[in-house]
């Protein structure tokens, strides 16, 4: 039961002498008067709000002839006029803590709004530069191009067989540009006659394996939009084909694919603020770390497990068409060690994890969200998001997801292990790097839930 506890109280004031000109009526002394009293006040939860009355005498120090405020002679209520009791400030204590707190609740709102403000102003910042980048670059298509001016184009244009197709290279306009390890590559067709859509995806499969055959190891990505005299036809991103233009919108930021023009802006603005903080990496321990990961395995002889890898150089660009980031140290010596035992993860789970969380980052992504205390960390070590690109979960049990955080608050390390997609906890760094995570892990100093996980345990798996 929920008590309330309010009332009044009494408290007395300090006596003073009266600093007018006085004469008692009764002994006729001058300026023998002091003033005395009482003030009531209202309170709640014992904390004082209001000054609601007061009690107030009048005593002459040489006869004890004494008054009520109401009933003491004019001059005397005069005289005192001119040097009233004042109520104690600590009266209103209720009313200035409420008005403290407004005032902090307004300020930080105020704070939140011009902050939300200037992130949504980049993020119309962002837009138009994305928009106005590649329609800038439509404009630049040319027939014949040559070689010293545009290599690919020149390539595409030379590899083409264009007999496969109802029209030459005569027809065609091309522009391409790199972008780090990206290729853009805009091709326009002048022809008046519908195209068909198996022939126009035929195109669209023959230039990506032309790109793929002559530029291998020096692009990851193709970017390649095909357009009929200035209207879009297709366009392909790095990971599926598509028939508007906003997956092409992703070669002019480094960011990973998605499907909402804006939450590719909000993430941008977002992530960009952690990027540009100057963060340490702690150093770890190759053979410690392989030693402690063994010491593990052998400690909770876990089931499912699997052969280790052995050469892990096409996980490593798999890993990085994904995320766009290269593999950490630890994840490759964990499995090579054994790749996927127990909640320890496969590299191909990880990576499919992995493009799970950049998908739900963007897509899902919602500045409101970062607001939610769920999602904050009072040290400041763990940016505040649901999601990040840069968590690798290397790590899921059947409560607990950890992983590599590779984009920490300002206050992080890069590589610290956090724990992170528990509705009922907070995210969490649980330590600095995978050396300390695995000797907690070995010493029972981490979460845990394995219950069905261990060869001596596996009656409650299915």
């Amino acid at each position: 039961m929920f008590l309330i506890i309010f009332g009044t109280r009494s408290s007395k004031v300090k006596e003073q002498k009266i600093k007018g000109s006085t004469i008692c009526s009764k002994c006729n002394k001058m300026n023998t008067y002091r003033v005395s009293g009482s003030i009531k006040y209202f309170y709640l939860f014992f904390i004082p709000f209001i000054s609601i009355s007061r009690r107030i005498n009048f005593k002459c120090t040489n006869c004890n002839n004494v008054y009520l405020e109401n009933t003491a002679p004019k001059p005397i209520r005069r005289a005192y006029m001119k040097s009233p009791i004042k109520v104690p400030i600590w009266h209103f204590s209720g009313m200035l803590l409420i008005g403290t707190c407004l005032s902090v609740i307004i300020i930080y709102n105020m704070v939140n709004d011009y902050e939300s403000y200037k992130d949504g102003e980049k993020i119309k910042e962002y837009k138009v530069k994305l928009k106005s980048s590649y329609e800038n670059d439509i404009l630049k298509v040319v027939y014949n191009p040559i070689f010293e001016k545009d290599s690919i184009s020149f390539t595409v244009n030379e590899a083409l067989d264009f007999t496969k197709y109802s029209f030459n290279k005569n027809n065609i306009k091309y522009f391409s540009r790199v972008s780090k390890k990206k290729i853009l590559l805009i091709i326009d067709i002048q022809k008046d006659d519908e195209i068909n859509s198996r022939a126009v995806q035929k195109l669209m499969n023959d230039i990506n394996d032309i790109i793929k055959d002559n530029y291998f190891g020096k692009t990851l990505e193709n970017y390649i939009v095909i357009r009929q005299n200035g209207k879009l036809l297709i366009t392909k991103g790095p990971y599926k084909v598509n028939v508007n233009e906003k997956s092409i919108m992703y070669f002019y930021e480094d960011i990973a694919f998605i499907d909402d023009e804006d939450n590719i802006a909000k993430g941008i603005v977002f992530i960009k603020k952690y990027k540009d903080y100057n963060k340490s990496k702690i150093k770890i321990d190759s053979t410690n770390l392989n030693k402690l990961f063994k010491k593990v395995l052998k400690k909770y002889n876990f089931l499912y497990e699997k052969l280790p890898l052995k050469d892990i150089s096409n996980w490593n660009l798999r890993f990085y068409e994904v995320t766009e980031l290269y593999m950490p140290k630890e994840i490759e010596i964990l499995v090579k060690t054994n790749n996927g035992i127990g909640p320890f993860k496969s590299i191909s789970d990880i990576i499919s994890d992995c493009d799970n969380n950049i998908y739900k980052f963007h897509k899902f992504f919602d500045i409101e969200d970062l607001n939610d205390s769920q999602y904050k960390d009072k040290e400041g070590k763990i940016i505040p998001s649901p999601r990040s690109p840069y968590w690798i979960p290397f790590y899921e049990d059947n409560t607990n997801i950890y992983a590599i955080d590779l984009l920490p608050n300002i206050n992080g390390n890069i590589g610290q292990i956090i724990c992170y997609g528990n509705d009922e906890k907070k995210n969490k760094v649980v330590a600095k790097n995978m050396e300390e995570f695995l000797y907690k892990y070995l010493h029972g100093k981490i979460d845990v839930d394995i219950d069905g996980w261990t060869k001596d345990k596996p009656y409650l798996r299915e």
